[in-house]
C-alpha cells in the first residue's frame, strides 16, 4: 500500500488477484483501478511523493504507471517489478527489484522511463529502506542463499553501488525484516524470522543497533511474537519515538522500550478486549503518524499508535472465493468459502463471516436459508449456523480422516450432505435439521474406492440438480459416477489430456449432461458428455492458450449458456449454439472475491 503525503484520506492498496484499489476519502469509498487482462499477481505499489496522479504498480508481468490516477497505464518496464522505492528527496530516481532472466537492482534517474542495473544477481530482497534524512544510504534486506548470508546489501552513493553489510548475530538462512527510525536515523531494527520446523520460518528474535547497523543487539528473543513468518512478518518504528515499535504477523505486538518488552496489542479471534485486526499481517507501515495495518482480511488504521483500529476495508471486492452454495428457497442469499476469511453468507442483512480459517465446501439449505453448513481446509472442521451467520457452532471435526485442501463439501436438491476424503460420505437431512448435539452426527460412506492413496483424496463431489442418485466423485484424473445414490459406482474415462479435472458440472435438467474442466492450458480445456460419461467431446473453445478454466457451470434455461471460471480473474460466458462448438464469446471482468 501507500499514501499521499500530508493526506490520509488519499491512499491506494495492491492485493495479490484483486488489482489496485484506490480510495480518496479515507477508505469511505473505493475504487478499483487497475487489474490488466493477463496480470497473475500483484505485488508492490507506490505513489509519486511530487504528484499524487502518479502512481506506478509492480506485478509479476511488468512495471506499469499511470499519471491520472488510474484511468490509462502504460507498461514502463518489462519483467517481473517488485519492491519499487521513490528517493523521498527526488522522486525521479526509484530503486527498484527487477526480473528480467534473473533478479537485479535496477535504478533510474528519470521516473522509470529508463532503467540501468546497478547490482546483478541479487539474492531475495525482502525490503528496501532509505535512511531517514540521508537518501544516499539505502539498505537492502536479502534472504540468504548459497552465494551469500542473510543481511543487506548497503549503498552510500544512493543506489549507484552496493557492497555486503552483515554485523548480526542472526543465522546465515534466516528471513528478515528491516524498520529505520524517523526520529533518530542511527535507530535500526531487525525482526528475525529462521526455519526451525514444519514449512514457515518461525519467531527468532529482535534485533536493534544504535549506530545504523555496524553493531546489533539482540533485545528480544521470546515466544510471544506468533505467525507465518517470512509471509507474515512486519516490523515499523513509530516516527516520533525511536523506542515505540511495532512488529506484525498472526497478531499485532508492540514495544515501548526499544524492543525489550513486548505486548499483544490486537486479537484476530476477536473473542477479548483488544481491539480487531484480521490474522496474518503482512504490511505495517507509519504514514503521518498513522499506522496502517494490512492483512488477510483488510486494512486497519491506528491513529493513536495500536490501542484502538478501525476496519477501512468495506467496499474493497477482493476476497478470493473458492466455493459458493444458494438456496434455492431464496435465491438471493448465498454462502462461500473464501481464502482466510472463512464462510461468509450474504442476506438480508448484508454479509456475515463466520467459521475462521480458509472457508471451503458449503450448503445453504434449499429448506431454511438461514441454516448454513460450511467447513475449513482439509476439512478439519465443520461448523453450522441456524440463524445466518450470527451465531455459529463447531458441527464435525470429520474423524481423522482429512480431505483435499479445498475441502469437497456439497449438499443436493434434498439438503442431504456429501463430504469427501478417501471415500464419499453422506449426511441425510434430518440429521442435519435437528438443533440438538451437533446436528451432524450419522455420516455413512456410501463409496468404496480401490487402491486410493492417503494423499490421493477426492477434489470434486457434484451431484445432479435434477436427480439426487446421479453423483460424480473425482480424485484429480480418477473420475467416478453412480447411478443410484451410491449403491454401486463406475469409473469413468476422460479423453488424455495432460492436466487433472479441476471441476465437474452435471446439467441442472439432464443429469446425463456433464461438463470437466482440466486444469492446465492450451487447448482444449472443457470436455462434455451428453451421455452419461459413455462418449465426451472436445469444446472448440477460443479462450486465449495461457488461461485455465478453474470451474464451470451450465447456465440451464433457453439460453443453454455455459459459465467458465479462468484463473486469471475472467469469468466468461459462452453461449453453446451446436455440440462441441462455442461461439459468441463474451469476456466480463468480475472479481474473484467479494
Amino acid at each position: 500500500m501507500d499514501v499521499e503525503p500530508g493526506n490520509p484520506d488519499h491512499y491506494i492498496i495492491m492485493t495479490g488477484y484483486g488489482g489496485v484499489w484506490r480510495t480518496l476519502d479515507n477508505g469511505t469509498t473505493w475504487s478499483h483501478i487497475f487489474d490488466a487482462e493477463g496480470i497473475g499477481l500483484y505485488d508492490d505499489v507506490a505513489i509519486d511523493p511530487s504528484n499524487s496522479s502518479r502512481y506506478l504498480v509492480g506485478t509479476l508481468d511488468g512495471l506499469y504507471e499511470t499519471t491520472d490516477g488510474g484511468t490509462t497505464w502504460t507498461e514502463i518496464f518489462s519483467g517481473v517489478a517488485r519492491h519499487i522505492s521513490f528517493d523521498p528527496t527526488d522522486p525521479d530516481i526509484i530503486i527498484m527489484i527487477g526480473h528480467s532472466g534473473s533478479r537485479h537492482v535496477y535504478r533510474s534517474t528519470d521516473g522509470g522511463s529508463t532503467w540501468n542495473i546497478t547490482y546483478n544477481d541479487v539474492p531475495f530482497v525482502d525490503d528496501i529502506d532509505f535512511i531517514p534524512g540521508n537518501s544516499d544510504i539505502i539498505f537492502l534486506t536479502i534472504r540468504g542463499n548459497s552465494n551469500m548470508n542473510s543481511g543487506f546489501l548497503k549503498s552510500t552513493d544512493n543506489g549507484l553501488t552496493w557492497s555486503e553489510f552483515s554485523n548480526g548475530s542472526w543465522l546465515d538462512d534466516s528471513v528478515l525484516r528491516l524498520a529505520t527510525s524517523i526520529d533518530d536515523p542511527n535507530y535500526l531494527y531487525v525482526l528475525e524470522a529462521a526455519l526451525v520446523t514444519g514449512d514457515w520460518p518461525e519467531f527468532a528474535a529482535i534485533h536493534k543497533s544504535v549506530d545504523q547497523g555496524m553493531t546489533w543487539t539482540t533485545t528480544y528473543d521470546g515466544n510471544l511474537i506468533t505467525g507465518q513468518m517470512s509471509r507474515d512478518q512486519c516490523i515499523v518504528v513509530s516516527p516520533d519515538d525511536k523506542d515505540l515499535v511495532h512488529t506484525g504477523s498472526l497478531d499485532c505486538y508492540k514495544s515501548l522500550d526499544g524492543g525489550t518488552v513486548w505486548s499483544t496489542t490486537t486479537d484476530w479471534t476477536n473473542g477479548g478486549t483488544l481491539p480487531f485486526v484480521h490474522a496474518d499481517i503482512s504490511v505495517m507501515e507509519y504514514h503521518d503518524n498513522i499506522l496502517y495495518v494490512c492483512s488477510d482480511g483488510g486494512i486497519f488504521k491506528s491513529t493513536d499508535n495500536a490501542v484502538s483500529f478501525t476496519d477501512h476495508s468495506i467496499g474493497l471486492g477482493i476476497r478470493e472465493i473458492y466455493t459458493v452454495s444458494v438456496s434455492r428457497g431464496a435465491i438471493d442469499h448465498l454462502a462461500t468459502g473464501t481464502q482466510d476469511n472463512g464462510t461468509s453468507i450474504y442476506n438480508d442483512l448484508g454479509w456475515k463471516d463466520f467459521a475462521g480459517g480458509d472457508g471451503m465446501g458449503n450448503h445453504m439449505l434449499h429448506s431454511n436459508p438461514n441454516l448454513v453448513v460450511g467447513s475449513i481446509q482439509w476439512g478439519k472442521s465443520i461448523f453450522k449456523t441456524l440463524n445466518g451467520g450470527v451465531s455459529s457452532s463447531f458441527c464435525d471435526q470429520n474423524g481423522s480422516e482429512w480431505g483435499h485442501f479445498v475441502f469437497p463439501l456439497v449438499g443436493d436438491s434434498e439438503d442431504n450432505l456429501y463430504k469427501g476424503g478417501n471415500e464419499v460420505y453422506k449426511l441425510n437431512n434430518e440429521n442435519i435439521l435437528t438443533s440438538s448435539g451437533s446436528g451432524c452426527e450419522g455420516w455413512t460412506a456410501i463409496s468404496n474406492f480401490p487402491n486410493i492413496a492417503d494423499d490421493n483424496k477426492l477434489k470434486v463431489i457434484t451431484v445432479a440438480p435434477s436427480d439426487s442418485d446421479v453423483i460424480i466423485a473425482s480424485f484429480g484424473r480418477r473420475f467416478y459416477r453412480t447411478f443410484n445414490g451410491g449403491d454401486s459406482w463406475n469409473e469413468l474415462f476422460l479423453p488424455s489430456i495432460p492436466g487433472q479435472i479441476y471441476a465437474v458440472d452435471i446439467h441442472p435438467d439432464d443429469p446425463l449432461k456433464t461438463l470437466v474442466s482440466y486444469n492446465k492450458s492450451g487447448t482444449p480445456k472443457v470436455v462434455e458428455s451428453e451421455n452419461g460419461g459413455a462418449s465426451w467431446s472436445f469444446l472448440s473453445d477460443p479462450l486465449p492458450n495461457a488461461l485455465r478454466v478453474s470451474s464451470v457451470v451450465y447456465e440451464g434455461g433457453p439460453d443453454n449458456g455455459i459459465y467458465m471460471e479462468c484463473f486469471q480473474d475472467y469469468i466468461i460466458k459462452v453461449t453453446q449454439i451446436q455440440p462441441g462448438l462455442l461461439t459468441e464469446l463474451d469476456f466480463q471482468m468480475f472479481w474473484c472475491g467479494i
